[in-house]
């Protein structure tokens, strides 16, 4: 009797393991923000470039691309959208998003960029699911 209950409840434990399983496969996985939208960044001289890959399912906010040279916000140009789209956002309403590969370049003609502390703040969502928080990385 003992046997059976322990095999009982095993197999109760099996089926409980597979189906939560299924239920974080690879498409409803949380991403880290990192993880989402992998940053890179340089400058040379006066120049900063930044880049994006935006993991399937995410988007970037094109209006939260923001760049900082000593805590100032220094103007930037995109140089590669591969896939931007105008969505119906619940919390920001319509909304310029970024998929796939985004590319910016931004000049500071005032610091000197060797030892300036350089950021860029960004923000992004999981289709359908949930948003990051602002994030705020030093290149």
């Amino acid at each position: 009797m003992i046997i059976l209950r322990n095999l009982l409840y095993s197999l109760i434990l099996m089926v409980g393991a597979m189906d939560a399983h299924s239920q974080f496969n690879d498409k409803d996985t949380i991403l880290k923000a990192e993880e989402a939208f992998v940053l890179s960044g340089f400058h040379s001289e006066n120049i900063i470039t930044a880049s994006w890959q935006i993991a399937p399912n995410h988007y970037l906010y094109k209006n939260s691309i923001k760049v900082f040279v000593n805590n100032s916000l220094v103007e930037h140009e995109f140089i590669s959208l591969l896939n931007e789209e105008m969505i119906v956002d619940e919390f920001f309403g319509r909304s310029l998003v970024l998929k796939n590969t985004v590319a910016l370049k931004a000049t500071s003609t005032k610091d000197n960029l060797s030892t300036a502390v350089i950021k860029i703040a960004y923000q992004g969502c999981a289709e359908g699911k949930y948003c990051y928080p602002k994030q705020l990385k030093t290149i």
